[in-house]
């Protein structure tokens, strides 16, 4: 009993200084969301009729003021996809007899593609 009333005087403690900064960012302007992500991800290139399997990380930045989330609106601020071990000549198109590999990347510029947004 004592250690679920200290669980949630502690809960209650974190979101209180959870919203300080949350009302205070809204007032000032700034958004009122920022997240970020960070994950595997598994794709696959195909080459000639061949399904090469490829696997990386995937990382996205999203922010919101509280207007956009009430609109169900997040900004992507930044996109990032890396993927590894890929085969080079697969890339290249290029009969390649060994086993060359390599990285093979894509990155979101929101200054280049404005108005980058999903919707919840």
């Amino acid at each position: 009993m004592k250690k679920s009333i200290y669980c949630s005087i502690v809960v209650c403690l974190a979101l209180a200084f959870l919203a300080v900064p949350l009302a205070t960012s809204a007032l000032a302007g700034e958004p009122a969301l920022k997240m970020v992500g960070n994950g595997t991800i598994k794709s696959a290139l195909l080459v000639d009729g061949s399904k090469i399997p490829l696997s990386g990380r995937t990382s996205i930045y999203l922010e919101a003021t509280e207007k956009e989330l009430a609109e169900g609106i997040l900004s992507i601020k930044g996109l990032n996809l890396a993927f590894f071990q890929v085969p080079q000549a697969a890339l290249t198109y290029d009969k390649i007899a060994d086993d060359r590999t390599g990285a093979l990347g894509f990155a979101l510029d929101p200054g280049k593609v404005p108005n980058t947004c999903v919707t919840i």
